[in-house]
């Protein structure tokens, strides 16, 4: 191997992985002190890594990592006090004390963050490649990983992903040979590098223990993905000699002739030794480990006189604000258009304002359009930036998440909501959790489009309505148009925002016509719209059920009812204080969801709603969804399983204390879709 011929970069590269083995000794040393609070994995014995390849890296290049992140983090330039401070949940940490250990980040420098979740990182550096791409800047992304990350299917899908794009991205797995405690030939029987060619890009094995192979490996491979050649994967092969958490010490129960073999190979001695021979004088050497022993100590010091967050802002970079858009007061005009055809306008005029928005989902460029909802921006814009997918839900919403987080603002569509399932890792662990964890440094302004399939004979996986389970995570936001006017307008303003956002449609109203202004206008998240004002019962309902409340209210006037009708358009955050002025007017509240009742936003709604205007409630509140159990499929078991006007009109009277007159039994649920799709 040709030696890199200039001694300050040979010493410079022993100083990264002195400085990553001296603080994390120290580390081991200091853990038991219990002034650590968070869980702490150590990476001794494989420095030679993480500095090996993010020596061919620029500040401009990102890296995102795992668990075991301290160090590439310290490798791309991330500050050790700041790193300390943060394992001691400091308010001076790099992550304010929000992250901890395994989820450090320094954006300046390109460390865009660590999941603790294994594979959870690679998706997101993916999607900075393909940020990358589209800008077309010369940049590289590099994921880091272990061996187990390889067993994950999203590990797979972003393997198709970049080389199908021919994105600008390194995975690069830290193959150690363990996985906690288990030995990877129980777990694995095919050479990790050897699962490239089945997505036809380079894999390389290289001796993760050889600093100089390493470096001359990943730097061919960010030569050739800055040339715009593509991804590669490189195994690493390396070993780790601390348990796989600290508090677990013994190094289990691992054979001592192991242990000596990778000691003997130990990357910081061995690169010691291949620079004295080589005419690097030890003086020089020694100097860089009394260098690294001075810092780890300030670290130390640093970390110890660093003063806490305040419990105050416990609540700080959540993501829950009500939106600061005003509501227009343009008037609506005579221009009709369906919910479909507002999505499909609001897509192409925020896609015209803002070069970063961009398209992305299964049949997007189909000549149907998901619906017709983005058929006229794969006309205008074509694929550069209306991107047909695989069929791989769970890494693509976190590739376009980490897109998000590089400044894009991907629209990501999901004809159903149920295929949200898919992807439930990477929304509650990820894409919800960043912008917190790195302490408020990145967001993620991601849309995703989910579709309520309900329409004839969906069955139980195409047609259910999740809203409460999305709505069950902070830094989530979920709204739910009903109309075409608010369809576009609050799309707009989803992907204006900071926040990642569910935008959920309901089929049956995709082809209800609203009047709707040309013009771009924005919607406020967080507010709700009163559809009708009435003195005797408050009906709060969302998507589909709207349209449920506005035939019941009718009906109920009839009956001389009055209802204060309102349609809350945004499900987290909702507009707590309009339910209840409300509701202290009428003194009675029924919630019409179009999901189960069984812990679902029906039940939140009531909850909060009883506990701020109990004394002005004349009944208990009651709610109308969805009955425990799956959907159905045949059409007398369906009819039976969706409420709808009649439904809200018995409850109204249960709760003004009257009989349901005969003819509400006969009151029909329309169903605009003629066809199952």
């Amino acid at each position: 191997m040709t030696l890199i011929p200039d001694p300050s970069v040979l010493r410079n590269l022993y100083r990264s992985m002195v400085r990553i083995r001296a603080v994390e000794e120290r580390i081991a040393e200091r853990y038991d002190e219990d002034r650590m609070k968070c869980p702490t994995h150590l990476s001794i014995g494989q420095e030679a890594v993480a500095v090996g390849v993010c020596d061919g890296l620029t500040d401009q290049d990102v890296i995102y990592s795992t668990h075991r992140c301290h160090a590439h983090y310290l490798a791309k330039g991330g500050s050790m006090k700041r790193m300390i401070a943060e394992m001691y949940g400091k308010e001076t940490g790099c992550a304010n004390g929000r992250g901890g250990s395994m989820h450090l980040v320094d954006v300046e420098r390109g460390m865009y963050g660590a999941s603790a979740i294994v594979c959870g990182s690679i998706p997101l550096a993916v999607g900075a490649a393909l940020s990358f791409k589209l800008r077309n800047q010369p940049r590289v992304s590099v994921a880091f990983f272990g061996d187990a990350a390889v067993e994950s299917g999203v590990f797979h899908e972003c393997m198709n992903v970049s080389s199908l794009w021919s994105l600008p991205v390194l995975l690069v797995c830290e193959d150690n040979d363990y996985s906690t405690m288990t030995r990877r030939y129980v777990r694995q029987n095919v050479p990790i590098m050897e699962r490239a060619a089945g997505y036809g890009m380079p894999g390389v094995r290289v001796d993760g223990n050889d600093l100089l192979k390493v470096v001359a490996v990943a730097g061919e491979a960010v030569e050739r993905a800055r040339a715009g050649a593509g991804p590669t994967l490189i195994e690493a092969t390396t070993y780790r000699m601390r348990e796989h958490v600290e508090h677990n010490n013994g190094i289990m129960a691992r054979p001592d002739d192991e242990l000596r073999y990778w000691r003997a190979r130990c990357p910081v001695k061995r690169f010691r030794e291949e620079l004295i021979g080589h005419g690097v004088p030890a003086a020089d050497l020694d100097a860089c480990d009394q260098q690294a022993s001075v810092e780890v100590v300030e670290a130390f010091r640093f970390a110890e006189e660093s003063p806490a967050p305040k419990a105050s802002d416990l609540l700080q970079n959540v993501g829950d604000a009500v939106s600061s858009v005003s509501e227009p007061a343009t008037p609506h005009g005579e221009r009709l258009l369906s919910c479909a055809e507002a999505i499909s306008e609001a897509t192409v005029q925020a896609m015209r304002e803002d070069d970063g928005v961009f398209l992305l989902g299964l049949h997007v460029t189909d000549p149907n359009g998901v619906f017709g909802t983005t058929t006229r921006a794969f006309l205008e814009f074509g694929t550069r930036r209306v991107l047909e997918t695989p069929i791989s839900e769970a890494s693509l919403t976190s590739i376009a998440g980490g897109a998000a987080m590089m400044g894009m603002r991907p629209l990501h569509v999901h004809a159903r909501n149920d295929f949200l399932l898919l992807c439930m890792s990477q929304l509650g662990n990820e894409l919800t959790k960043w912008h917190y964890m790195t302490g408020g440094r990145l967001t993620v302004p991601l849309v995703i489009r989910a579709i309520v399939g309900r329409s004839r004979g969906q069955g139980c996986q195409h047609s259910q309505s999740l809203q409460s389970l999305f709505a069950h995570f902070p830094g989530l936001h979920v709204v739910a148009p009903s109309n075409a006017y608010d369809a576009k307008g609050l799309l707009l303003s989803a992907l204006g925002g900071r926040t990642p956002v569910i935008f959920l449609e309901h089929r049956l109203c995709h082809p209800l016509n609203t009047a709707v202004p040309e013009e771009p206008y924005r919607i406020p998240i967080g507010k709700a719209r009163i559809v009708r004002r009435g003195t005797d019962v408050t009906i709060v309902s969302v998507l589909q059920m709207v349209v449920e409340a506005e035939r019941a209210a009718d009906e109920l006037v009839r009956h001389g009812i009055s209802a204060d009708v309102i349609d809350l358009r945004s499900i987290r955050p909702w507009d707590v204080s309009a339910v209840c002025a409300s509701v202290t007017r009428t003194g009675r509240l029924i919630v019409a969801d179009t999901g189960w009742t069984a812990f679902g936003i029906s039940a939140e709604i009531a909850s909060v709603v009883t506990e701020r205007t109990f004394g002005s409630l004349r009944a208990a509140p009651l709610r109308v969804g969805l009955p425990p159990g799956p959907t159905p499929m045949a059409e007398p078991l369906e009819t039976a399983y969706y409420p709808g006007a009649r439904e809200i009109v018995k409850g109204v009277f249960a709760l003004m204390s009257r009989e349901p007159t005969t003819d509400i039994a006969t009151m029909d649920a329309p169903n605009t879709i003629g066809t199952p799709f």
